[in-house]
């Protein structure tokens, strides 16, 4: 079956640049008159027709989406050159073992591009564009694209629809939502991109994945800066906070490399928050750089988009449904839903407009009900852990910028303790210095992050107690903590603002890590 999608793929290929099917060269274009929509369409012509195997380096080959990315590649007759940074990186005896693969480091990887041995330069999201091999591959005229731009002509001639979700927080909750609500209105869908499944696994294994309408794929800012020619049928553009402003230049900078995400799409629907076209970041609103769109606005504070609505008190009370002439509201009180947060309901109303936007009837109001029941909170997302001792621990390991450790305190409640550490971004912590003096929570600071973060949080009057190396040694001294200060029923809330680079090899390994220190304690 991969074979004969292949062959459409090629198909439609060839049917576009028939006249030269066998010209090697971008600059040979010209001579013949052919005249595509843009340069980028001409080196997708050359990068992807099979006639001549094409020489590719693939930066960042380790991880979940280099080996799929390789295994493609390899299937379409590519000779792969693999290269990967991090000494551990395991490969696949699949992809070793190819007569076709050949794995390099960065030296020999350098020394392909210095002598234009490679047609074409690929990369993983997480390997940075600014990397001297880039900028050489550029000045040489050898085309560096991405994993999304290689897979989108093959997946855009599928028959399938999409949705691309970018944001700084919430982006796995709302891709999570999206295609569960779709799931639940009878259009099976596929939470993927950076939520777990990358494109070319999908392309490879599309016997596996076909029977799914809908791919909502949950994409980085890094996945967004190599984005050409890509429409998705649906854009979601959550939020903006200070995040990775180690590869940034600055937030501005970080900001508009997520609104790409617009400005490639065609047609389509695209929903954003209302405070992103109100920041003083960008020199002109960037929505005026996206058109022939149907524009959805959410504001996230008044919960409210252009149709739907959230009443909340303490509690969410009813879920309105906006009409040309009236609306319908929806008790939420009656349904039993198994996330919380006001953040969370941000990001159902972002993945409820999305469905209504691919819903060629609308949204089934009956089916409302049915379709809330099947959300719930991802792990290490605010998540609450059964616990019997009296205290609520809370897992928001996922909570990597200030921005996400801001959410987790606006829905914190009581007494609690506040687990904050890990290996930093370069972000300012004393801007949560007004919401931690209001919700006055106890300190402790662990990991890598520490003295940064005490020394931003220093002569402001916030309870720090303890900073501890680790983030084990942070839970066993608050523990006695406790104890010495006859504290009862208190919030172990972990939210570290910080990555989990410094200890752990993701924040899923430190938020399992977490439950396991609740469990044995």
């Amino acid at each position: 079956m991969r074979k004969m999608v292949y062959m459409l793929w090629q198909k439609h290929f060839f049917t576009l640049c028939a006249p030269i099917a066998q010209l090697d060269r971008v600059s040979d274009y010209e001579s013949e008159g052919l005249r595509f929509e843009s340069s980028w369409a001409r080196i997708l012509f050359l990068m992807k027709t099979n006639t001549i195997k094409k020489r590719i380096l693939l930066m960042g080959a380790g991880g979940r989406t280099g080996v799929w990315y390789s295994r493609l590649l390899l299937f379409h007759g590519q000779i792969l050159f693999m290269q990967d940074s991090n000494p551990n990186a395991v490969f696949p005896d699949d992809v070793l073992s190819h007569p076709q693969c050949h794995r390099v480091d960065s030296p020999q990887a350098k020394e392909l591009v210095e002598t234009r041995a490679v047609d074409g330069i690929t990369l993983s999201p997480g390997v940075p564009l600014s990397l001297e091999i880039f900028s050489s591959a550029r000045e040489k005229n050898i085309p560096v694209f991405s994993e999304l731009e290689y897979g989108w002509p093959l997946f855009s001639i599928l028959g399938k629809k999409s949705v691309g979700i970018t944001g700084t927080d919430g982006k796995s909750t709302t891709t999570h939502f999206t295609a569960a609500i779709l799931d639940a209105f009878g259009k099976p869908s596929l939470a993927a991109g950076n939520f777990g499944i990358p494109l070319s696994e999908i392309l490879f294994h599309w016997d596996k994945y076909r029977q799914y309408e809908v791919f909502v794929f949950e994409l980085s800012s890094y996945q967004l800066e190599l984005f050409r020619e890509i429409s998705m049928d649906v854009g979601i553009y959550l939020n903006i906070a200070p995040d990775h402003l180690n590869r940034y230049k600055s937030l501005a900078d970080y900001g508009n490399t997520k609104w790409n995400l617009g400005r490639s799409m065609k047609s389509g629907t695209f929903i954003y928050s209302s405070r992103l076209a109100n920041l003083k970041l960008w020199e002109k609103n960037p929505l005026d750089e996206i058109k022939n769109l149907s524009l959805v606005k959410v504001d996230t504070d008044a919960l409210d988009s252009d149709h739907f609505s959230i009443r909340m008190t303490q509690i969410p009370e009813e879920l309105i449904l906006k009409g040309k002439s009236d609306s319908k509201s929806i008790s939420l009180r009656e349904i039993p839903l198994r996330f919380a947060g006001r953040h969370n309901f941000c990001n159902l109303l972002f993945a409820l407009e999305a469905a209504r936007s691919l819903l060629e009837g609308g949204i089934p109001e009956e089916k409302i009900p049915e379709a809330l029941r099947s959300l719930a909170s991802l792990p290490h997302r605010f998540e609450i852990l059964p616990s019997e001792d009296g205290n609520t621990y809370i897992n928001d390991s996922k909570a990597t910028t200030t921005q996400a450790v801001m959410t987790a305190l606006e829905n914190a409640t009581g007494e609690f303790f506040l687990f904050m550490g890990g290996k930093g971004k370069g972000e300012d912590y004393s801007v949560l210095i007004p919401r931690l003096k209001e919700k006055n929570p106890y300190l402790f600071l662990f990991g890598e992050e520490r003295e940064t973060m005490a020394t931003a949080f220093r002569d402001s009057g916030l309870r720090m107690v303890s900073m501890e190396k680790n983030l084990g040694d942070s839970f066993f001294f608050a523990r006695d903590f406790q104890k010495i200060n006859y504290l009862k029923k208190v919030t172990y809330l972990l939210s570290p603002g910080a990555t989990s680079w410094d200890e752990f090899k993701s924040f899923e390994e430190r938020g399992d890590f977490f439950k396991s220190l609740v469990k044995g304690s």
